[in-house]
């Protein structure tokens, strides 16, 4: 993506408005975007378009979604969708504000500190509720 591009611009996937970057990785970018049907932020994951010419990596990426669908844990992020448009290969999920563990960590934070919000004391739920679960 160059700078004149936006996220926007590059993907569009039926059914999300893609607000902004919020993470990125060796395979897949993170956006904010908000799931049109239900009016409720999402952290939309889509795989890197170099990628998706590797079966390899398409069906890792897609085996991630669905094996991390089969759990319910207050600890783990929800999936709402996994779906391939065109080239593109993506999975909707819970979004949860406060940032990664891994920048709340860098940020000088322990990490008994990191997974606790202001005034929450740590719990699978209250990580939940804090919006900061790993």
């Amino acid at each position: 993506m160059t700078d004149s591009q936006t996220a926007t611009d590059l993907y569009q996937i039926s059914g999300y408005t893609i607000e902004r970057e919020v993470g990125r990785g060796g395979i897949a970018m993170v956006y904010l975007a908000v799931q049109e049907s239900l009016q409720r932020e999402v952290a939309l994951k889509i795989m890197a378009p170099a990628l998706t010419s590797d079966p390899n990596f398409t069906r890792r990426f897609l085996h991630e979604g669905l094996t991390v669908a089969q759990l319910n844990h207050p600890g783990i992020v929800t999936i709402y969708d996994i779906s391939v448009v065109g080239y593109q290969h993506y999975i909707a999920m819970e979004f949860l504000k406060g940032g990664s563990l891994k920048h709340r960590i860098q940020s000088g934070l322990l990490v008994d500190q990191a997974l606790r919000g202001p005034g929450t004391e740590y719990t699978p739920s209250g990580c939940r509720g804090a919006g900061i679960c790993p």
